[in-house]
């Protein structure tokens, strides 16, 4: 009897308490808690790093001042659809845009009003534009347009769009008077060189003559296109506004212009 007695005593000894298990259940659960504390915290640093990351690409390929994508995106873009152009055998129209006088706004009212004026021009571009059009300001007071699957008459039509809504912006400061752009305007056919340097010069070329003629006006590369209309004028109370015909030599006038 007292050899069983000890058997169920030691029996009894090594078997833990109630109190015991508890014990291990709460430094389990504790332990738990603190990996899954130790997940969140490296799946927050995770998510932080991410967009941390994100903001760093977006911002590499994002002009600061306008919003719209800066000069190392236009040359990716331009990369891309030129080669996809010249890959499925249709067009591509580029426009190089230039704010008329813009130094002339900086000297006179300050670089805070020349910050206005550029995103205001940024704006009116911008809202110009058809989807999947590509706009990106390339430096300064110039911008470039991508118009994918557009023939240089088409372009035109985007070109002279564009122009009419900047003359037509509002300005942040009321000082400002209103503010025109010169376009210069090219279209790279299936044939041609594939260079996207060498469609930018024939579109920055295009630009130059435009503004040698008295800028506020669209000039295209290919002389089959060289389109002047005259200045903007702000519509009248009717919505007209009138654009003169100003022939050169292949050139054609622009029609009487309805801005709605």
């Amino acid at each position: 009897m007292s050899s069983m007695t000890y058997q169920i005593t030691r029996i009894r000894k090594a078997r833990p308490s109630e109190q015991q298990l508890q014990l291990r259940v709460g430094e389990l659960e504790a332990r738990l808690r603190s990996v899954e504390l130790d997940l969140e915290r490296e799946r927050a640093q995770r998510q932080a790093a991410e967009k941390l990351t994100e903001k760093l690409r977006v911002d590499a390929v994002t002009d600061g001042l306008t919003g719209l994508p800066n000069r190392r995106a236009l040359l990716e873009t331009l990369e891309r659809d030129v080669a996809q152009a010249a890959r499925h055998g249709v067009p591509i129209s580029v426009l190089v845009i230039d704010a008329d006088h813009f130094k002339r706004i900086n000297d006179t009212y300050g670089h805070p009003v020349g910050d206005a004026v550029l995103r205001s021009v940024a704006e009116a571009i911008a809202s110009s534009l058809r989807a999947g059009d590509f706009v990106a300001r390339f430096g300064g007071e110039e911008f470039v347009v991508v118009l994918p699957f557009t023939e240089a008459r088409g372009g035109h039509v985007v070109a002279e769009r564009v122009r009419h809504a900047v003359a037509l912006a509002t300005i942040d400061d009321e000082t400002v008077p209103s503010v025109t752009v010169s376009v210069g305007g090219t279209t790279l056919r299936e044939d041609e060189s594939r260079s996207v340097s060498e469609l930018l010069g024939r579109a920055d070329a295009a630009l130059y003559r435009a503004k040698a003629s008295g800028r506020d006006r669209t000039s295209w590369s290919e002389p089959e296109l060289q389109i002047m209309p005259e200045r903007s004028r702000r519509p009248t109370a009717t919505g007209l506004c009138s654009v003169q015909p100003e022939l050169g030599e292949g050139c054609f006038a622009a029609a009487p212009a309805i801005i709605g």
